[in-house]
């Protein structure tokens, strides 16, 4: 987090470097230049839009596709205030994320997962941190997008199985862009022992043994 406020204040380009989460936001301190967004922030969102997707399939006549067009020509002010405050760019990213993404409205690892695509495809940021939190567990649809109020089961093992995958789908959008052959790429588990690293200043396709902490992978990948 550190090296990501250090790279936003060196380069203080607009929407150039994001933080998002798949829990909360609001118990870190502010980042000055870096663009924060997060799945438990964007609770009372969330909440507006599965009540309205509930209210619609009550109605019977409205089917998945209509279903779908209607989200997409959402506006912010339909769903109340959301975490981008005043920023009209970012307000409209994030109902976005939540209107046009299959699954963000439900689990948080697909909310990351989707975010970061989206923010590759339209951003291209300089710096972009993904955090994965663990997701409430699968059950029957109609309780997935229940509105009521409760303690949800998680499911850490599944949750990890979706962010080895969110990381991996991350990987190949990263190199989608222009420029790639320049991009750093890093990915562990905070409480594993091992990661991956792709950097142009690594060899590849080779293992170290060496015992690290993120921050030395970050110098080696830095060159």
């Amino acid at each position: 987090m550190s090296l990501l406020e250090k790279r936003a204040q060196a380069d203080p380009v607009p929407y150039a470097h994001w933080y998002v989460d798949g829990g909360q936001t609001e118990d870190m301190r502010a980042l000055t230049g870096v663009i924060s967004i997060s799945y438990g922030s964007l609770a009372p969102t969330r909440r507006n839009l599965l009540q309205y997707m509930v209210t619609a399939r009550s109605l019977g006549s409205v089917g998945p596709e209509e279903l779908r067009s209607r989200m997409m020509q959402m506006v912010p002010t339909q769903l109340g205030n959301s975490p981008g405050g005043s920023d009209e760019v970012l307000r409209h990213f994030e109902l976005s994320i939540l209107t046009e993404g299959a699954g963000t409205q439900i689990f948080s690892t697909t909310f990351v997962q989707w975010t970061a695509r989206e923010l590759l495809r339209r951003a291209r940021p300089d710096t972009l941190v993904l955090r994965y939190a663990p997701r409430q567990a699968d059950r029957p649809m109609n309780e997935l997008i229940s509105v009521e109020d409760g303690e949800q089961e998680l499911d850490p093992r599944g949750s990890l199985v979706d962010a080895e995958m969110g990381a991996y789908y991350t990987w190949i959008n990263l190199n989608r862009l222009q420029g790639e052959e320049n991009c750093r790429f890093i990915a562990w588990h905070e409480s594993g022992t091992t990661a991956i690293v792709v950097s142009p200043t690594l060899a590849k396709g080779t293992v170290s043994t060496q015992s690290c902490d993120v921050e030395q992978l970050l110098r080696w990948s830095l060159g």
